[in-house]
């Protein structure tokens, strides 16, 4: 079963179709029939048709019909081992349709990429990116980091439909190289917003993830963003639901009472307007 949120504070994503113009749905592979050809593209084309046919996946996973289709016919399966492959342009598109699919598919789709195995290459690979990022603004750099938006945005999905994606991700080592991220000054506002709303998500009712995110070194990331009156109040928000805490936290939030960052951030929030794009969803 899903989830249930409570009053969670969630920017809203929208599926991307990615393709380019001459990889979208109109294309004569893109009818349900035509799957066939698109997989023995996708798994034994050359770098541009691999990287066209996740393109014309990824548009047409947006439909209803033609998602049931391709869900039918092992297309997460597909576009799982595409992470794997050789060219970057190749697992940047496939990766590009797995979110699509997550955002679009609801509940019963995210729990379906989490049963085909999904999780554990996306972490795989995530791992050996987060590594790679910098705070320059080479286009090396700025493709990684799309890259690491749209990974993190299927975790954000994921984690938010299905508790057995929660518990997987949670015990995976992913989530301390993820909270160094929160870096607003040193990273994009796409890249901080998206991991923000990744742990706004999975720490609710987390008693694991909060164990993990408590040190000293990972309270100063989400403080240093809540008392930042320089950042927008969007990711102020963010941080501040991140460190949320339940009964068994250990007094994981008098940290924050004692140093008075609750109350700061809370004042703040009654003289400053709530931006347009900030969502207040309850689940």
């Amino acid at each position: 079963m899903p989830k249930e949120k409570k009053n969670a504070f969630k920017y809203r994503q929208a599926a991307d179709p990615l393709a380019p113009p001459h990889a979208r749905s109109n294309d004569p592979l893109a009818e349900p029939k035509d799957i066939a050809p698109i997989f023995q593209e996708i798994n034994n084309g050359t770098d541009v048709q691999r990287e066209n046919s996740c393109y014309i996946l990824a548009t047409l996973i947006l439909e209803d019909s033609a998602r049931e289709h391709y869900l039918k016919n092992g297309v997460i399966k597909q576009l799982t081992n595409r992470l794997a492959d050789p060219s970057v342009h190749v697992r940047s598109a496939a990766l590009g349709a797995l979110r699509n699919l997550s955002l679009s598919g609801g509940h019963q789709v995210c729990q379906q990429m989490v049963d085909d195995d999904c999780l554990f290459p996306l972490i795989s690979i995530l791992l050996k990116v987060l590594p790679l990022i910098d705070s320059t603004q080479s286009e090396t750099n700025s493709e990684i980091i799309n890259f690491t938006v749209q990974a993190v945005s299927i975790l954000w999905n994921l984690s938010e439909s299905s508790d057995k994606a929660t518990e997987y991700i949670t015990n995976s080592n992913i989530l301390v190289p993820l909270l160094q991220l929160l870096s607003p000054k040193k990273y994009t506002r796409d890249l901080v917003r998206s991991v923000a709303n990744f742990f706004l998500v999975i720490s609710e009712d987390n008693a694991n993830c909060l164990k993990q995110i408590k040190s000293d070194e990972s309270l100063r990331y989400l403080e240093s963003i809540i008392a930042d009156e320089t950042l927008d109040i969007e990711l102020r928000v963010l941080a501040s639901g991140s460190r949320r805490v339940n009964s068994n936290s250990d007094g994981f939030i008098n940290q924050f009472r004692e140093k008075g960052s609750i109350i700061i951030f809370f004042m703040g929030l009654i003289s400053k307007r709530m931006p347009s794009n900030l969502c207040i969803h309850s689940y």
